[in-house]
């Protein structure tokens, strides 16, 4: 068995060391290779989602690729959670599913859809979306912001990543076009790690439409009615003790 530091060694010797990491068991050749492998999995992202999920939230891993983040995003929001893994690619998913697989922390997470396309996660459902080097892959960017618009709630997140991936026939994104992705939305934060840019977004609530108050109706005098100037009333005979009828001239 190789390192899975990807020195080269083989694991077996006195120093080898095998390490959990989210569940699953890692085998190094030595202690210094399994602390280089555990600082290259803490990642921005990984610390972001670690702190930003909650339990029990609906997330949606778009372009989730071999599953990396998903486990993660599984861990984040607990047993009582729904994670929505997405990629156009079969035989990515299918490795996001063995990534899955493997974890258990992810395995105690029962509500977890692979779907191959995010056209089956459905309207406004996702507490918290991430979309890592996705608008890298593609030069419809605009309309994948508006699917990832679509599945989130109103109040709900995302976090959005272009790094420095190199796509044939796909040009990078610009600063000017960066900005101008997200007018739908409320920046939250943004920043920049190395090459990479991200932003944390919020969906606006729907806006309500203005609606005009009106204070209480006073209630009409006695002289403002219409039927004040002849208005039946109810009197009393002081002799007989009966009711009488008789018209109130004003």
């Amino acid at each position: 068995m190789k390192c899975e530091e990807g020195c080269g060694c083989e694991v077996g010797g006195a120093h080898a060391v095998v390490v959990s990491i989210d569940g699953t068991d890692h085998a190094f050749c030595c202690q210094d290779c399994a602390d280089e492998y555990q600082g290259q999995l803490e990642t921005d992202i990984s610390r972001f989602l670690r702190t930003e999920v909650r339990r029990g939230e609906t997330a949606v891993d778009l372009g989730c690729g071999s599953g990396y983040y998903t486990v993660r995003l599984i861990a984040a929001v607990g047993p009582r959670g729904t994670v929505y893994a997405t990629d156009p690619d079969p035989d990515r998913l299918r490795r996001a599913r063995s990534h899955r697989a493997r974890t258990t922390t992810a395995k105690a997470v029962r509500s977890v859809h692979f779907v191959t396309g995010s056209w089956r996660v459905p309207d406004e459902c996702a507490d918290f979306v991430l979309s890592n080097n996705v608008l890298c892959c593609t030069t419809a960017r605009p309309q994948a912001m508006e699917e990832i618009l679509r599945v989130t709630r109103p109040g709900g997140r995302a976090y959005v990543r272009v790094g420095d991936m190199s796509v044939p026939r796909t040009p990078p994104v610009d600063a000017a076009e960066w900005a101008g992705l997200f007018d739908s939305w409320t920046v939250l934060r943004e920043g920049a790690s190395g090459s990479a840019r991200w932003v944390l977004l919020s969906k606006p609530y729907p806006a309500r439409a203005a609606r005009g108050r009106r204070g209480p109706t006073p209630p009409l005098s006695r002289s403002s009615r219409p039927d004040a100037a002849r208005r039946p009333v109810r009197a009393v005979n002081p002799a007989a003790g009966q009711p009488r009828d008789r018209t109130s001239r004003r």
